[in-house]
């Protein structure tokens, strides 16, 4: 298990990555365009770990619409549950 898998969700370290990771994927262009900020992306991102989403499948596969998040049918199949 890679030291990232074993941090905690809501940890600060995991908010960090996380924050890290969204600099990166903004600046980068290569996000659906209704993604434009860093947090944007961060919200999309936790919302995609809850579901069991990695980072680059719920920034593709979730959308939102008048503020609330959704996932496209093809991405639940990839969603696992929590015990």
């Amino acid at each position: 298990m890679t030291q990232l898998a074993t941090i905690d969700a809501f940890s600060p370290q995991r908010f960090q990555v996380m924050c890290q990771m969204a600099e990166v994927f903004i600046r980068s262009r290569m996000l659906p365009p209704s993604i434009q900020t860093p947090e944007q992306a961060i919200v999309i991102m936790v919302k995609g770990q809850e579901l069991g989403l990695q980072p680059l499948q719920a920034l593709n596969g979730i959308n939102v619409i008048q503020g609330i998040l959704g996932v496209t049918n093809g991405k639940m199949s990839h969603a696992h549950s929590f015990p």
